[in-house]
């Protein structure tokens, strides 16, 4: 009996504590961002601190669905699955600003590096599942670029998605 009260006054504390840290500390962490929705892989609309943003990812270009005038591109609908599972669970997520790529795009989306909440680049991972390709149109040496130009090498020579000879070969 004596060791009941202390197990109970530990267990109700932890609570406390997790609470606090999930409810309070963990969303100032991840800079209160939240995946509103998807408009292609490798462009997302989210709501940062109460705010509507469309964030265009840094390093990346992936397949899109181009309007109603225009047709798909390859491997477009595969892409938009795939990057879709990844956020069925990820749906609060981090971004960060790369001083060298500047803060929008010439649309006027925010130019962002996106990391999931168990830490994962988001850009990364497209290139590396074959679901994009490396981009960097304004030719600039950004934080990731090596990174991302290996992580597109490794998934051409796996045949990843779009770099499959049968399907888009790298062509989208």
């Amino acid at each position: 009996m004596r060791l009941i009260k202390p197990i109970l006054t530990i267990l109700v504390l932890s609570l406390v504590i997790y609470g606090i840290y999930y409810f309070l500390l963990l969303p100032m962490l991840l800079g209160n961002v939240k995946l509103i929705s998807m408009i292609d892989p490798d462009t997302l609309l989210v709501k940062e601190n109460g705010k509507m943003e469309t964030v265009q990812l840094i390093g990346v270009d992936a397949p899109e669905k181009t309007g109603p005038a225009k047709s798909p591109q390859c491997y477009d609908s595969q892409a938009m699955r795939k990057a879709a599972e990844i956020f069925k669970t990820n749906r609060q997520i981090s971004l960060t600003i790369d001083g060298k790529a500047g803060e929008t795009d010439q649309y006027g989306r925010e130019l962002r590096y996106v990391y999931l909440s168990d830490g994962t680049l988001y850009n990364g991972l497209l290139i590396k599942d074959g679901l994009a390709k490396e981009s960097n149109p304004r030719n600039v040496d950004y934080k990731f670029k090596n990174e991302f130009v290996n992580d597109q090498e490794e998934a051409v020579a796996t045949a990843a998605g779009i770099w499959d000879p049968k399907g888009c070969a790298g062509r989208f």
